[in-house]
């Protein structure tokens, strides 16, 4: 499961917008200080996201949620989003081109195959409903030491 902590911005109906951060991966390594991708990634920094999600916790603006989807439904909609299109695009110009068409009709059926196949990848995104969506996972743990703890009880 491929989980994200968002926050809550706003409630709309029985959905809640929540905004996310995503931050370069580089720059956590022994080598951040001399490697080129850690600088760009500096400069880019980060960037929020805002989408919905059904708000199946009860959450309120402001507040933190560990939001998730589950790891082969992120390979299925990679591949309907990439492979597929990619897959109509080569299949009916390598026909082509086999058929022995021009360079040009080739180039026609490969452009008329991938937007046959951008459009045959949203349909299947819209059949699946929500399926490919993220969903409300639980409210993020609270970390807090033995002190803070002892003091709340005893005091």
């Amino acid at each position: 499961m491929l989980e994200e902590t968002v926050t809550v911005v706003r409630i709309a109906g029985d959905e809640a917008w929540v905004e996310a951060e995503t931050r370069s991966a580089c720059g956590h390594c022994g080598s951040a200080g001399s490697c080129g991708t850690a600088t760009i990634g500096q400069l880019l920094g980060t960037r929020r996201h805002l989408f919905a999600v059904r708000n199946e916790l009860q959450t309120v603006p402001g507040e933190q949620v560990v939001i998730g989807i589950p790891d082969g439904v992120l390979v299925q909609a990679s591949a309907a989003a990439y492979l597929l299109p990619l897959l109509t695009m080569a299949v009916p110009a390598a026909l082509g081109d086999a058929g022995g068409m021009s360079g040009p009709g080739v180039a026609v059926l490969s452009v008329a195959g991938f937007v046959l196949g951008l459009l045959l990848a949203g349909r299947i995104a819209g059949r699946a409903g929500g399926k490919y969506r993220p969903r409300m996972l639980r409210r993020p743990q609270t970390e807090f030491s033995l002190t803070q703890f002892n003091q709340g009880v005893l005091s």
